[in-house]
C-alpha cells in the first residue's frame, strides 16, 4: 500500500487506486467488527466481574454476621463456664466449711451431752 492515492488532478482514480481503497475499506471493516466484538466481550466481562464482586460482598457480610454470632456465643459460653467454675468452687468450699463445722459442733454437742450425763 502506498502512502497516498495517485488520483489525477481531475479527481479520477485508476484501477490501482480503487483496489487500494477497497482493500483499506475491508481492513477497516474487520477492525470495526473486532472492536465491536471486543466491546461486547468487555461488557460481558464487566457484568460477570460485577456479579462476582456482589457475590463476594454478600458472602463477606454473611461471614461478618456469622463471626459476630460465634463471638457472642463464645462470650456466653465463657461466662457460663466461669459461672459454673465459681459455683463449683463456692459449693465445694461451703460444703467443706459446713462439714467441718458440723463435726466440730457435733463434737461439742457430744462433749456437752457427756458432761451433762456426768453431772
Amino acid at each position: 500500500m502506498s502512502g497516498g492515492l495517485s488520483g489525477g488532478s481531475d479527481g479520477s482514480f485508476d484501477a490501482d487506486d480503487l483496489s487500494e481503497i477497497r482493500e483499506r475499506f475491508k481492513e477497516l471493516t474487520k477492525e470495526k467488527e473486532m472492536l465491536r466484538d471486543s466491546k461486547s466481550q468487555g461488557f460481558e466481562l464487566l457484568r460477570r466481574l460485577e456479579f462476582h464482586v456482589k457475590t463476594l460482598s454478600e458472602s463477606r457480610e454473611g461471614d461478618k454476621k456469622r463471626i459476630a454470632d460465634l463471638e457472642r456465643e463464645l462470650s456466653n459460653s465463657i461466662q457460663e463456664i466461669g459461672g459454673r467454675i465459681l459455683f463449683e468452687i463456692t459449693y465445694k468450699y461451703t460444703h467443706e466449711y459446713a462439714h467441718r463445722h458440723t463435726w466440730t459442733h457435733l463434737g461439742i454437742g457430744v462433749k456437752l451431752s457427756y458432761c451433762q450425763k456426768r453431772i
